[in-house]
């Protein structure tokens, strides 16, 4: 992932800029604020993508997975790339960056949080919602929501969080919060998880006792996990990423426009 730089965020407009004129993408790529907003070119958005980088990275370090010819997302979807507050780490020694909470270690080397600095930047997740829902006439299963590492665990709070069941969650590399409640109106919200078993920042056998809850409570969730994998993203994992989404994206879009396939199963199950 990209680090996170000052100097580059505010800049972010004139890098846009001269990025889309050597880049041909189905997709444009707008600043807002420190977040960045990636939309297509040639249609109408028909899904929002909202997504969360790790710990001291910046909506710049996930650009060139959206942004693309071959982007993670179906080329009718809109991407939202947030940047999170600059606030003091402790286990960087209280070191101010990019982070959607303070974070420390427990004794088994999982990450902890406290609840009151992911409530905080939940509401601006939440605040975002509403406003790509609005342009879905409220339809909150358009709205997907994702991140890696740091982001992944604010992925899955929001998830299971939001009074409303969002389209999916996509989790790379985190791990979930001790205090998530498992809404069990949740069931069938699609879920996407992936880890390395050589990540050495989130480690993986803490990630996976938390992620099996999931699993084992009847949730809708798919865990992968890849051997020499570390704390990054792979062109297996890359891939798998893209499917999922394909899956949610496309297929649910297809279902949604096309009602009248369902009645036409009808009449023919009728005529036999």
């Amino acid at each position: 992932m990209i680090s996170r730089c000052p100097q580059l965020l505010r800049t972010l407009p004139a890098i846009l800029h001269a990025r889309a004129s050597h880049w041909n993408t189905p997709f444009e790529a707008k600043p807002r604020g420190r977040d960045i907003y990636i939309v297509p070119k040639k249609t109408v958005p028909t899904h929002t993508v909202i997504w969360m980088h790790g710990l001291g990275d910046s909506a710049m370090g996930f650009l060139d997975f959206f942004d693309r010819e071959d982007s993670l997302v179906p080329k009718s979807t809109k991407v939202v790339l947030l940047t999170a507050p600059e606030v003091p780490v402790s286990i960087n020694n209280g070191m101010i960056m990019n982070s959607w909470f303070d974070q420390e270690i427990d004794n088994e080397g999982a990450f902890v949080a406290k609840k009151e600095d992911v409530v905080k930047s939940y509401k601006r997740v939440v605040k975002v919602i509403e406003e790509e829902a609005s342009e879905y006439k409220q339809d909150y299963k358009k709205i997907v929501v994702g991140g890696f590492s740091q982001g992944c665990a604010m992925a899955l709070y929001t998830g299971f969080t939001f009074e409303k069941t969002l389209g999916g969650v996509c989790g790379l590399s985190g791990f979930l919060f001790n205090f998530v409640e498992l809404d069990e109106k949740k069931k069938e919200m699609p879920i996407f998880l992936y880890h390395g078993k050589m990540d050495d920042m989130v480690l993986y056998e803490p990630a996976m006792r938390n992620f099996s809850k999931l699993k084992e409570k009847g949730f809708n969730v798919e865990i992968h996990s890849e051997d020499y994998l570390g704390h990054g993203i792979s062109d297996k994992e890359d891939h798998e990423v893209r499917k999922f989404f394909k899956k949610i994206l496309i297929c649910s879009f297809t279902l949604s426009i096309n009602p009248y396939l369902e009645q036409k199963k009808k009449k023919k199950k009728k005529k036999k």
